[in-house]
């Protein structure tokens, strides 16, 4: 993925020319490198999450230009403004030990940049990640709160339902040429792994939840985190000594279970 970081910033050179189409490729640079500091912190492991925090307000620093040049094409200038200042914020908040508020942060970055793209018509395959995250944190919230959120089992119903949409937009986009760009090949036969694994963990809490035991269906709502951190993770500009890409693994004749 550094290549892109190059192609990147030799296409800021040229922004006056810029077609709004190439919008989505630029800005989805952001949430490549906003990724490392969310996994970290997904994870609990804090330090690494501060020194990809750190990495990702250099990025910002030495981008800043050429990113507000971007915004400036479609006159969302004040949105860069905020992202910049969600993301300073969110080292703030690391540097105080206040990770759960800074992985909030993240994702009001990530929601921003997505509904960015979505209001430019220039949607990436990387939003339709964030929308299934976004539907999956809210279901995770719901049926972990013994009070269900205070929505009744048939409202709850329907945000899994919302949550399964979101997943199928994932599997239906075509995002070869993207995927194959941005991965290796043992990279993408992860990916599929990751997918397969995620289907598996959302099939059995979907046969779950058909039974309305709350406290059932959320250890299984459980279950989905793990892949979907790894999954999201994949897409990450990891500094090369940090990638969590388990090299040695032979994923292709790995069993797909539950991770």
């Amino acid at each position: 993925m550094k290549q892109i970081f190059f192609v990147i910033i030799m296409l800021s050179l040229l922004l006056s020319n810029t077609c709004h189409e190439d919008l989505s490729l630029q800005s989805v640079e952001l949430d490549h490198n906003l990724i490392p500091v969310w996994y970290y912190l997904k994870t609990g492991e804090h330090e690494k999450a501060e020194e990809a925090s750190v990495s990702l307000n250099t990025y910002l620093y030495l981008m800043a230009e050429e990113y507000e040049s971007l915004f400036q094409l479609t006159g969302s200038e004040d949105i860069y403004k905020d992202m910049e200042s969600l993301l300073l914020h969110t080292h703030y908040l690391i540097d105080r030990g206040l990770h759960k508020e800074a992985i909030e942060q993240l994702y009001i970055a990530s929601f921003k940049l997505s509904d960015w793209r979505s209001c430019t018509d220039n949607e990436h395959f990387i939003d339709r990640i964030w929308d299934f995250g976004r539907s999956y944190e809210n279901t995770k919230q719901a049926v972990n709160d013994v009070e269900l959120c205070l929505l009744e089992w048939h409202d709850f119903e329907e945000m899994v339902l919302d949550m399964n949409n979101f997943w199928g937009r994932i599997k239906s986009a075509d995002a070869t040429d993207y995927l194959s760009e941005i991965f290796t090949e043992k990279e993408l036969v992860q990916y599929n792994f990751l997918i397969k694994t995620m289907d598996n963990c959302l099939e059995d809490f979907n046969e779950n939840t058909m039974y309305a035991d709350r406290e059932e269906s959320a250890d299984f709502c459980n279950k989905i985190e793990p892949a979907y951190v790894q999954f999201v993770a994949m897409f990450g500009d990891f500094e090369p000594a940090l990638k969590p890409l388990h090299e040695n693994v032979d994923w292709e004749n790995l069993l797909i279970t539950n991770l």
